[in-house]
């Protein structure tokens, strides 16, 4: 599975000869080097929701989206929320040039999945977005006073 952790951090040009990159010791596949990025990584939250008869998400769905989406470029890791049963959320990091991209890519990497899963096929795609995190703002809003 394609992980930042992975990273060598040891730049190289790229298959093109342009620039640097760093490699992904997993894949192989070679990311731009963070200094003269102009994509950031994002968290997109993909929420979904399924009948009872579909039961739980398999537990390798993390390893298995990232196993048959591997052409998505900038997709950097999976994750899967199982709780609660009925409308698990699955976590992507991705890089995009803005949030509006990576909700997008999000949603396109889940028709992906999808299509070549049929343990997904029964999962309906609620929505894609990237989490808001209130401690992530520069002047977080009051504590409600009890």
């Amino acid at each position: 599975m394609r992980d930042s952790a992975e990273h060598t951090g040891q730049p190289s040009t790229d298959q093109y000869g342009v620039g640097k990159c760093v490699r992904n010791t997993t894949s192989g596949r070679q990311y731009p080097e963070a200094k003269g990025l102009r994509r950031s990584m994002y968290l997109v939250h993909i929420h979904l929701w399924a009948s009872p008869a579909c039961g739980r998400l398999p537990h390798t769905t993390a390893t298995d989206i990232a196993g048959c989406t591997e052409d998505c470029d900038g997709l950097l890791h999976v994750s899967v929320h199982p709780e609660p049963e009925d409308r698990p959320v699955v976590g992507v990091y991705l890089r995009a040039a803005s949030l509006a991209e990576a909700e997008a890519e999000a949603v396109r990497l889940w028709q992906l999945a999808q299509t070549a899963l049929p343990s997904l096929v029964g999962w309906t795609l609620l929505r894609a977005e990237v989490p808001l995190l209130p401690q992530a703002l520069p002047n977080p809003p009051p504590e409600p006073s009890t």
